[in-house]
């Protein structure tokens, strides 16, 4: 039940529909009013601008830069396993962080590190949540 709860919040906003991913965006980041046409975060020194009414993936990323789109990407795909409390490793957040200010480029190498601790814990969480099933404590 884990794995799909976390799989599918991170299918809908990969492959999901515009509706899907303008629910999931507002949710992490509700707009301030319903006619709002500009969302500004700031993660680390990197401010991340879009216009809440047009949130579908193409319409979210195609205007950012490499670094902001990784950025909301991963803060995303954070925000996703913290709702399931899937606490993210400490070397996650620490290489996020750089990112974020800049003092790591964005590369494959970078991302596809990102995305290993993610799946890594994911494992480990998955494992943990079955043992308790199938093993209960007298």
């Amino acid at each position: 039940m884990l794995f799909a709860n976390v799989y599918n919040g991170l299918d809908m906003f990969i492959n999901g529909n515009p509706s899907q991913v303008g629910t999931i965006i507002n949710t992490f980041y509700p707009p301030t009013s319903p006619n709002q046409t500009n969302m500004t975060i700031t993660l680390g020194h990197t401010n991340i601008s879009w216009n809440p009414q047009f949130v579908g993936i193409d319409q979210l990323f195609g205007n950012m830069t490499e670094l902001q789109a990784s950025l909301l990407i991963f803060d995303v795909f954070g925000k996703i396993f913290q709702s399931y409390s899937l606490h993210l490793p400490t070397d996650y957040e620490h290489l996020f962080e750089e990112l974020a200010n800049g003092t790591v480029p964005v590369t494959d190498q970078s991302t596809s590190k990102l995305f290993e601790m993610l799946f890594i814990r994911f494992l480990v969480s998955a494992v943990y949540y079955l043992v308790a099933c199938v093993c209960p404590v007298p």
